[in-house]
């Protein structure tokens, strides 16, 4: 998605769907901080405030997250903030997770990021979501096989332009920012992944937030002392009640809880469900404004 123009948009649910939702969670936030060519693309924010900001107000993260922490259930640690996806977006692309694309919505104001993990062939983790389409933007070529780290940090020599991060520019790209925050979207073994983020990242128990598939990881996960955990619910094949239920069971725990959902779930009865409990919700990417 590309704008000219910053924007905020606030649009109440019930105006676009169903109005036996407006009880639930009556506003559905997209916040998009935009400058010229450069779009930096959210998730949404479900169910959790209502939120009416005076026409022409300008929004800085700091602000908004003044105005989340004063909504945030007393039981959750989780406070509702943009998260921009993939690193966030640059230049008109996405799915980059490239250090630049970090330092650029960093400086926008964003201070959480979604980051799309890989293992290279010698067992490294690489900032790409996948071998093929995002290789052949990024790295000038699609491969059949995970490249070492060598091959990869070549490739991008070799490619120029945007610098997807290895394990090793990350974990430095967070120590120069500690107030900043990564939700790990990791695509093969995701709990050996998170045990070598948490021995790699010196702050990684709350500049990591780990997201995970099923609902038997969480408790593995917080046993690895990270603070915070988002369950994705993607990949989860489960009816709404056994949701509620597993996140019931793990709820002694859920001080840094969240559950992220697809859009159609989030206009279910299923965030209102989960708001009783005390559990924040987000939703997949919304990256187009009519929506």
């Amino acid at each position: 998605m590309f704008v000219q123009n910053a924007a905020v948009c606030v649009r109440p649910l019930y105006h676009h769907h169903r109005p036996k939702y407006r009880a639930e969670f009556p506003w559905i936030v997209f916040i998009m901080t935009l400058k010229k060519t450069q779009a930096s693309l959210t998730l949404a924010v479900l169910a959790l405030f209502s939120v009416m900001p005076a026409a022409g107000t300008p929004h800085k993260e700091s602000d908004y997250a003044k105005t989340c922490m004063d909504c945030t259930t007393p039981h959750n640690r989780f406070v509702p903030r943009r998260v921009a996806h993939a690193g966030g977006g640059i230049n008109r692309k996405m799915y980059t997770n490239s250090l630049e694309a970090l330092n650029l919505n960093y400086d926008l104001g964003f201070r959480y990021f979604e980051i799309d993990l890989l293992h290279t062939a010698d067992g490294h983790l690489v900032c790409l979501h996948d071998w093929e389409i995002s290789a052949r933007e990024l790295l000038g070529q699609a491969v059949d096989q995970p490249l070492t780290l060598a091959a990869f940090k070549q490739r991008i020599k070799t490619h120029g332009g945007l610098t997807p991060c290895t394990q090793e520019t990350l974990t430095m790209w967070l120590e120069k920012h500690p107030d900043a925050y990564v939700v790990t979207d990791i695509k093969d073994d995701n709990l050996g992944s998170l045990a070598q983020l948490m021995t790699m990242i010196p702050a990684a128990k709350w500049q990591i937030i780990p997201q995970v598939y099923q609902p038997d990881n969480l408790e593995k996960v917080a046993a690895m002392g990270f603070e915070q955990v988002i369950w994705t619910l993607y990949r989860y094949s489960g009816s709404h009640d056994d949701i509620i239920r597993h996140v019931q069971q793990f709820k002694p725990r859920s001080s840094g809880l969240a559950v992220t959902m697809p859009v159609y779930k989030a206009q279910s009865d299923l965030p209102g469900r989960l708001k009783q409990l005390g559990i924040p919700t987000y939703v997949h990417t919304i990256n187009d404004p009519r929506k």
